[in-house]
């Protein structure tokens, strides 16, 4: 298996050449696992019914307590830096009927590890709420870096 790529003239090498596998862990019946719920809590709960397959069908099922924390931290994350495009944008709206409209949104550049804003006039790449004008993800991008690293890494710098 070759182990490098080249995409526009930049070679990357492959991080990990061994095979995936679609096995998550799951527990056992009547052995807990970490979920998260509404109000950013993370507690263990018995894997017994519908509401356990529920969970991991959501991927909110954790064989431990820091990546159930991780999930909270990067959902609050994404929630500051959401409320901070709201603010910055006034009534701006991503119209997905408008293919003139530029609709942007943030990326991480792997080559030059930075965080850079995307643009699209007429394909949805991303969420319609990560959707936003480009002077919003620029103002964003000053004062939110760190917590729009996170969202996208899952992890702080």
């Amino acid at each position: 298996m070759n182990n490098e790529i080249t995409i526009d003239g930049v070679k990357y090498t492959r991080v990990d050449n061994k095979p995936k596998t679609n096995k998550r862990w799951k527990a056992a019946v009547g052995e807990g696992y970490w979920v998260v719920v509404g109000d950013r809590t993370a507690y263990v709960r018995k894997h017994k019914d519908y509401i356990s397959r529920g969970d991991y069908d959501a991927n909110n099922y954790f064989q431990t307590k820091e990546p159930a924390l991780s999930t909270i931290r990067r959902q609050l994350a994404t929630v500051r830096v959401l409320d901070a495009l709201r603010e910055a944008e006034g009534d701006w709206v991503a119209d997905w009927e408008d293919g003139g409209q530029i609709k942007c949104y943030p990326y991480l550049s792997k080559h030059k590890e930075e965080i850079r804003i995307g643009e699209t006039w007429f394909n949805m790449y991303s969420t319609i709420e990560w959707c936003s004008s480009k002077e919003a993800w620029e103002q964003v991008l000053k004062t939110h870096e760190d917590d729009i690293y996170l969202m996208i890494m899952g992890e702080r710098r």
